[in-house]
């Protein structure tokens, strides 16, 4: 709150001092409240991730987790592979 009030502030300094024109300002303050509003929303989200590390998913498929994956047959059934119970799993090695 205190830096939504303090661009405001400054966008009406800057608007009446160079411009004179409260359409300056108008347009300045909109755009302080979309930067300001971006950054506290990606601050947010960083807190959220850093809180609760699995809510956005992980770096392994549910079935990979659980030691196998899925697979299809000819016909399109789905059927489980089990996976090899020393192999670290990821999808870059």
């Amino acid at each position: 709150m205190v830096m939504q009030v303090l661009a405001f502030m400054w966008s009406s300094v800057f608007a009446i001092m160079i411009v004179d024109s409260i359409w300056a300002f108008g347009l300045s303050a909109l755009g302080h409240v979309l930067f300001i509003g971006a950054v506290v929303i990606t601050v947010a989200t960083f807190k959220v991730a850093e809180r609760r590390p699995y809510m956005f998913g992980t770096y392994h498929s549910v079935g990979r987790q659980r030691g196998y994956v899925w697979a299809r047959d000819k016909k399109g059934n789905p059927y489980k592979v089990a996976l090899d119970p020393n192999d670290p799993g990821g999808e870059h090695e």
